[in-house]
């Protein structure tokens, strides 16, 4: 029975960061596995998206970071009710961010600088786009 509604209300659904991390540590190991090979694409996706922002040697520990805050960003959106991951606003951003990119690279004082830079810009796209596009 707690098999069948662990399946329905995590992997069937959307589920809150904190239900999700509250389940974690209730669960123990064998619900941390059977989770782990339900999402075994997400795993290796955390895996890259890691591989290419954190240290190699830090690459076991980046992983769940990596994982917890994409989810915490995403519900952090839709607490809020911002678009966060619509085609729209996707669209919007990666142009400017090509356009913002090009610039930052040609400025030889923000060259050094491109992550704040695309950081900042992200912060900005997103809310303009919340506010006056939406």
């Amino acid at each position: 029975m707690a098999d069948l509604w662990l399946h329905r209300n995590i992997i069937g659904e959307k589920m809150a960061l904190w239900g999700i991390l509250k389940l974690f540590w209730d669960g123990g190991l064998p619900f941390m596995i059977e989770f782990f090979i339900a999402n075994l694409m997400w795993v290796f996706i955390f895996a890259a998206l890691a591989y290419y922002i954190v240290r190699k040697d830090l690459l076991i520990l980046g992983v769940p970071i990596m994982a917890v805050y994409l989810w915490a960003s995403v519900q952090w959106a839709d607490a809020l009710g911002f678009v966060l991951l619509v085609g729209g606003f996707l669209s919007v951003s990666y142009i400017l961010r090509l356009a913002i990119i090009g610039f930052a690279e040609s400025v030889p004082s923000l060259k050094s600088r491109i992550p704040l830079v695309l950081f900042l810009s992200f912060i900005f796209i997103l809310f303009f786009y919340n506010i006056f596009m939406r």
